[in-house]
């Protein structure tokens, strides 16, 4: 009985998952996003990705297919497009008239990704795409259509990743993020460490 209780109690421990959300709202404007969220398990970084977007995602009309070499990495409350959400976003309007190409920019996780949401706001010409990595190697990706208004897009990484690029939109299209939610799955050691020393003190208590 107590093997049992103990393999259990590993298992719910082990399961545990961590999610978060990024809205942007704590930051002030103009700032540039990088390792401001490193405390969720975060960090992101301009650029990424190489290679033609329209042979990578199957397609997208507006893509030039080139990326920018230096994506705004800016948080502003305007965006122009087919709508805004009002709020905060990331991306400026001034930033993207000074980017060489389409936009893509990189998020690395300290643990593996579960799931990833994100807010494409102002959207007027191109779609945008989430894609999960490992290393260079494409796992799968979402890509939205070019509809203008707010879409949101969900990701689920079809094998364990920490690595996520995102393509807002095309050098013609004007594009923010917002309100990017995620769930990282534990590390496995962690998670057995803290199961095991939950045991421990059980059976001291005991």
């Amino acid at each position: 009985m107590k093997r049992t209780i103990a393999t259990m109690a590993l298992v719910a421990v082990a399961g545990a998952a961590n999610a978060a959300t990024i809205n942007f709202e704590d930051r002030a404007l103009n700032d540039v996003v990088s390792t401001q969220y490193s405390g969720l398990g975060v960090t992101f970084s301009s650029g990424g990705l190489t290679g033609n977007f329209n042979t990578i995602f199957s397609g997208g009309t507006t893509w030039n297919g080139t990326a920018a070499t230096a994506t705004n990495m800016q948080v502003h409350n305007t965006d122009v497009g087919g709508g805004s959400n009002g709020t905060k976003v990331l991306h400026t309007f001034n930033g993207w008239l000074s980017e060489t190409g389409d936009p893509v920019f990189t998020m690395n996780f300290t643990n593996n990704v579960s799931t990833i949401s994100m807010d494409f706001v102002g959207i007027s010409a191109a779609a945008s795409v989430i894609a999960a990595y490992n290393g260079s190697t494409l796992i799968n990706f979402v890509k939205g259509n070019s509809s203008p208004g707010i879409q949101r897009l969900t990701l689920v990484p079809s094998s364990a990743t920490t690595k996520i690029i995102v393509v807002p939109g095309s050098f013609g299209d004007w594009q923010g993020v917002d309100n990017i939610d995620f769930t990282l799955v534990p590390a496995p050691g962690a998670a057995a460490l803290l199961g095991l020393g939950g045991l421990v003190a059980g059976r001291r208590r005991r």
